[in-house]
Formats: C-alpha cells, sequence, structure tokens
C-alpha cells in the first residue's frame, strides 16, 4: 500500500483546470488515499474549514472555494464505504480515475465518478 496508480492522462486535463496550489491538494489527497478504496479518511463534509487548511496548508479564507472548485470537477465525492471500523460512515473518496492505491478499482467506486467533469473530458 506505499504505492498509488497515477492517471497521466487526467494529470494533464487536471493541470489545464487547476492552479499550483490546487494541484498540491490533489496530490496530498493521492498521499492520504487509503489502500483499496481511495478513502480521505477522516475527511467528510463535516471537516471543518480550519482543520482542512491545516491539513491542506491553504488559507482559510481560500478552503471553501478550491474545495468547491476540487468538487464539482469531480476530484473527490463524498460517499459511504462499508469496512470493519466504521460500516457505512460517510468520507470523501478520491476520484479513482486520478489516482488508485490497491489491487483492482471496484466498480462501484468507479460509477461515481463516470459523469464528472474530468473524467467526461478523459474518455473525449
Amino acid at each position: 500500500d506505499n504505492f498509488s496508480i497515477t492517471n497521466n492522462k487526467m494529470a494533464m486535463i487536471l493541470e489545464k483546470h487547476c492552479s499550483n496550489e490546487e494541484l498540491g491538494i490533489i496530490y496530498k489527497m493521492i498521499s492520504k488515499s487509503e489502500f483499496n478504496t481511495n478513502s480521505l479518511n477522516p475527511l467528510t463534509d463535516d471537516t471543518s474549514i480550519r482543520d482542512l487548511a491545516n491539513e491542506f496548508n491553504v488559507g482559510k479564507n481560500k478552503v471553501i472555494k478550491i474545495f468547491s472548485k476540487l468538487f464539482e470537477l469531480g476530484v473527490y465525492a463524498q460517499i459511504s464505504i462499508a469496512n470493519d471500523i466504521n460500516y457505512g460512515k460517510p468520507y470523501w473518496i478520491l476520484n479513482p480515475y486520478i489516482s488508485w492505491k490497491g489491487n483492482l478499482v471496484n466498480s462501484d467506486i468507479k460509477r461515481h465518478f463516470i459523469s464528472t467533469k474530468i473524467v467526461k473530458e478523459l474518455f473525449l
């Protein structure tokens, strides 16, 4: 679980849409993603602005704007993942079309991202 597979074509798409600061946040999300789920546990829609600012080293005044943009692009989503610790608890999930940490990508996870802006662009 020390390696992630990153989609190079998606990286080029993200470079067109994101600033260097936003790309840095995505890179940190890739490093935080959990093996076989891409969960960004413990991040959720309920995570405070202060916690996001600290976690991603970004100014508090920028947090809402940046994370709204990343969500709208389809970089992450909040879905529930069944695991042994917190069954069905919602967490942010990194888009597996960007990067995946694990063996095979779960098609149920991919399904959540298929209609996002960046994945649509990936398949043009």
